[in-house]
């Protein structure tokens, strides 16, 4: 009886543990998803973000003065990705080598285990599913790595457009 106890409390702690670590991610450092590119704050400051590219009708923007680490994780560049519709609906964060483990560590702490998990020749891909966001880490074997959190907040957008139609 008392190993019964003892299995069912330590899987409540267990399961306690991963809905604690499932919270939803609604923003990156404060801009929540979905917001217009003319409206992103950071902050409670307007930031001007800089144009950088366009792939797949996603407009990457960055920082000029962006804070490159998160945690003890150092970074290369992060990137602000807008929609078509010019709304805010990913990061794409482009990792230094050195700091691949550090990065996996807090995305583990954060998130708890990965939903799924591919290995490939050259690399290692981690992803987790938090609600309506996705959270997927590519680790090539040069220890580099991208972190892409992707929200469906461009998908909520246009269901809102199309059901409010007054065309018929």
């Amino acid at each position: 009886m008392p190993t019964t106890r003892l299995t069912l409390s330590v899987l409540a702690i267990l399961g306690v543990a991963t809905i604690a670590a499932q919270e939803p991610v609604a923003d990156f450092r404060g801009l929540a998803w979905g917001t217009p590119l003319e409206e992103a704050t950071l902050d409670g400051k307007k930031v001007d973000l800089q144009y950088y590219t366009t792939i797949n009708n996603e407009n990457y923007y960055y920082l000029p003065d962006d804070e490159l680490e998160i945690g003890t994780a150092e970074l290369q560049q992060i990137f602000y990705v807008f929609d078509e519709h010019k709304r805010f609906f990913k990061v794409v964060i482009d990792g230094k080598p050195e700091s691949n483990e550090e990065m996996s560590f807090i995305l583990a702490k954060r998130f708890g285990s990965p939903t799924t998990i591919r290995h490939r020749e050259t690399k290692f891909i981690s992803g987790w599913e938090i609600g309506s966001v996705d959270v997927l880490l590519t680790e090539w074997r040069s220890e580099d790595y991208l972190l892409q959190i992707e929200s469906v907040a461009d998908d909520r957008y246009e269901n809102e457009v199309n059901s409010e139609i007054d065309d018929f």
